[in-house]
């Protein structure tokens, strides 16, 4: 793919998905702290970004709720999917759908290694808008596995877009 900044600038990242992810008013109370917080969490970047803000919360307000962590992950998600060129990602039923962003290319000469890289669990429907499956490895996995391998089959994507 172009990975460059100026092809990545054209888009945001849309996250489809059936994950309950926000800060509950029991876990921060204080809504400008609960701003601040969506903000820094809405800036993950890195999987250091994601320990780092787990941290903070912890250590700030306690143990996080499930739902707390399930949105830095979704935050942590878009960010490797922004990074690939993926403009919508949309996990339903056992799936990850990715759309790829129309003015995004692939660098085909390295994509083969990264079909292959999921033994016959990725799929590409080429046309004007690339779009890729993975079909995740348990069928319906639990959520922390879906993160787990959405997360590798982006990184894997995003390299191609180096």
């Amino acid at each position: 793919m172009k990975g460059d900044t100026e092809v990545r600038e054209l888009f945001e990242t849309q996250i489809d998905a059936d994950i309950d992810a926000y800060i509950p008013a029991t876990y921060i109370r204080n809504e400008i702290q609960k701003l601040d917080m969506y903000k820094r969490i809405a800036s993950v970047e890195t999987a250091e970004d994601v320990e780092e803000i787990q941290d903070e919360l912890t250590d700030r307000f306690g143990d996080m709720p499930e739902c707390v962590d399930l949105l830095i992950r979704v935050a942590y998600l878009k960010a490797l999917a922004h990074k690939a060129c993926v403009e919508k990602l949309t996990i339903r039923d056992g799936f990850l759908v990715l759309r790829m962003f129309g003015k995004a290319t692939l660098r085909l000469d390295d994509f083969p290694s990264v079909v292959e890289h999921f033994k016959g669990g990725l799929h590409v429907q080429a046309g004007s808008v690339p779009v890729l499956t993975y079909s995740f490895r348990q069928g319906k996995p639990e959520l922390r596995e879906i993160f787990r391998e959405s997360e590798e089959v982006l990184t894997e994507l995003g390299k191609l877009a180096e």
